[in-house]
């Protein structure tokens, strides 16, 4: 019974940790104290950065079971120029996505900030606002 025990909460706690986030970091040439940090929502992903092909998104479990996900990165601070695709499946309805959305936006040190869809109607784009959690 104990060993049952112990097998589920390591499978918790690594199932949790695993899932939550993908950390990483553009530049670590950069000190810290000059950076922002990026969350991705789970259905981006984010495919160019200042013209620099990356591949910046959630982890593919958290993906296809729809777990609210996302990745962080740390960039730095300063003007940015994001390329994100979005991609969501939509229960047994299908699936909604766009490729090619663009933003550009001033990243200041110190501040987590949150890159999201935006969805009125038929129409997606990136918002990224400062994250309060």
């Amino acid at each position: 019974m104990r060993l049952v025990k112990y097998f589920v909460i390591t499978c918790l706690v690594f199932i949790l940790s695993g899932c939550v986030t993908n950390r990483g970091m553009h530049d670590s040439s950069i000190p810290i104290e000059e950076q922002a940090t990026l969350e991705i929502d789970w259905t981006l992903t984010v495919v160019e950065f200042n013209g620099l092909n990356v591949n910046w998104r959630a982890g593919t479990w958290a993906r296809n079971i729809g777990f609210s996900s996302r990745a962080v990165i740390v960039i730095p601070a300063g003007e940015h120029t994001l390329i994100a695709n979005y991609n969501q499946n939509i229960g047994t309805s299908g699936r909604s996505w766009a490729d090619g959305l663009r933003i550009t936006h001033v990243f200041q040190p110190g501040i987590t900030y949150r890159l999201s869809p935006y969805i009125s109607g038929r129409t997606v784009r990136l918002n990224i606002k400062e994250s309060k959690d």
